[in-house]
């Protein structure tokens, strides 16, 4: 690579710049004298040499000077799969076959395929053209993105109907609602919906259907998408698949916890819960509407709903409201994972040294009495379950990255020990090791064991791949930027 930044081509140095800036900072728009012929001997022959940075097709309509960059790309890229970005949000419904037929002429070397639009009907043309590939054997990702907001709740129409041996797909602020049975939700092993309301869409009857209908999904994850009306409360969601669920709320509604009671999920191993706004106070309606009532109920150490769950995170969750109910819901639980939240009121509900408090504030504990959901041995001062109901007895991995103290962590990690049942592993990020004040990894003489040091969580990706940007005031909610891939001089050939 050449050591004067100045002799980089403007795409890639817009790339870079790109890729380096924060979501959501600023305008894109930066403007540079610079032409490829800049491009140095050396630079060129590396990035030629290079399949990988060929490998990601940008394609828009009317498909033409682009059309002989796409071909020379493929080329440079060798036999390594590719990557079909089309991006038709400018283009009408007579231009879209163009771009299909060149994609499905190539579709067995297609691993990611990801669509945007801007007008919803466009959609039911690109995937009609994409059905028309007989296989498409290497295809792991389908994205689809949708920037007709008045428009998303439509059905969408069947596609590589058990072409794909397995996929992820991956859609955006599109109801992943079909007229029949697809064989592609029969065979779907990933599923990714963010920025749809279920039960706002004139589908919504067809939730729970369509959610059972998927008898081989392993994954799923909601973002930002409210499943059910709460007003009216309906039957548990059974997924009996399932064993990965993420739940994502970055809207501000605090709707996490709700989710997570909307399912009924016994083979469920690994669970997130990750709110992207900051943690919230407990409150309590005039009308006794919390989204812990509804959590705290489908958890009763009685009938557990995840019996055998084994990993369960929690991100940007008020843990200062934890209470009996919730910690014995997840009687395997093997490795717990806290990002920036309080962390003690959980580490204390560990202790075994000293009796607990409750963690049920008075108010919510008459609500719940009067609800039949709690009983006055769940309030008792002793946090910990009977003699022989030990909480988490198979906790062995503990990842903290957020409020702690050392005397809180150093006591439940001796009282664990002294009880047979110590924690093997332990993770703390750097600004928690510095509230700590602990300098590097190894064995911590304070704690009594060694603590991994990892580096700070970053930020939450947004639900796509490619940049979310501000509202246009076309609608409310964020649009996918794509600017740089509709780059006009994006047409222009290479001059190599």
């Amino acid at each position: 690579m050449p050591a004067n930044f100045d002799s980089l081509p403007d795409k890639v140095l817009r790339a870079l710049i790109s890729l380096g800036q924060k979501e959501g900072v600023g305008e894109k728009d930066y403007t540079f004298a610079l032409r490829s012929s800049h491009v140095s001997r050396r630079w060129r022959r590396v990035s030629i040499e290079s399949p990988v940075l060929w490998k990601t097709i940008h394609l828009r309509a009317p498909l033409t000077s682009s059309h002989n960059l796409a071909l020379l790309q493929i080329e440079r890229c060798g036999t390594i799969p590719l990557e079909f970005v089309l991006d038709v949000q400018k283009s009408g419904s007579h231009q879209i076959p163009f771009i299909t037929e060149f994609v499905v002429s190539r579709i067995e070397r297609c691993a990611t395929l990801s669509i945007t639009v801007r007008v919803f009907d466009d959609l039911h043309t690109v995937l009609g053209g994409i059905d028309k590939a007989t296989r498409a054997p290497r295809l792991q990702l389908v994205e689809i993105v949708n920037l007709d907001h008045m428009q998303n709740t439509g059905y969408l129409p069947n596609f590589l109907d058990g072409r794909t041996p397995s996929l992820h797909l991956k859609l955006n602020q599109v109801t992943p609602f079909w007229k029949t049975p697809s064989p592609l939700v029969c065979g779907l092993h990933t599923l990714e919906v963010g920025r749809v309301y279920f039960f706002m869409t004139k589908h919504a009857y067809e939730i729970r259907p369509f959610f059972a209908s998927l008898t081989t999904l392993r994954h799923l994850i909601l973002h930002s998408s409210i499943l059910l009306d709460y007003d009216n409360p309906n039957p548990l969601i059974d997924i009996p698949s399932l064993r990965s669920l993420e739940l994502i709320e970055s809207t501000g509604m605090h709707q996490v916890l709700r989710q997570a009671a909307c399912f009924a999920t016994p083979a469920l191993e690994t669970l997130v819960m990750r709110d992207e706004e900051q943690p919230f106070s407990f409150r309590l309606n005039d009308d006794g509407d919390s989204g812990w009532l509804e959590f705290v109920n489908s958890l009763k150490v009685d009938n557990p709903r995840y019996p055998v769950l084994r990993s369960l995170t929690l991100s940007r969750i008020d843990t200062t409201v934890i209470e009996p109910y919730f910690m014995k819901g997840f009687p395997k639980l093997e490795t717990l994972t806290l990002i920036e939240v309080d962390v003690d009121p959980i580490l204390q509900l560990l202790d075994t040294t000293t009796p607990g408090r409750s963690f049920i504030p008075a108010l919510f504990q008459s609500f719940l009495r009067t609800a039949s959901l709690l009983h006055s041995s769940d309030t008792t001062q002793n946090s910990q379950p009977a003699e022989g109901g030990a909480l988490w007895p198979s906790l062995t991995s503990l990842t903290l990255d957020g409020d702690v103290t050392k005397e809180v962590l150093s006591k439940v990690m001796t009282g664990l020990r002294s009880c047979g049942r110590p924690i093997t592993h332990l993770a703390l990020t750097d600004r928690t090791a510095q509230l700590l004040e602990l300098e590097g990894g190894g064995f911590c003489w304070e704690i009594g064991m060694h603590v991994q040091l990892l580096a700070n969580f970053p930020e939450p990706e947004g639900l796509m791949k490619r940049n979310i940007a501000k509202p246009d005031g076309d609608g409310p909610f964020e649009e996918v930027d794509m600017d740089y891939y509709s780059d006009e001089s994006f047409d222009d050939a290479y001059p190599w």
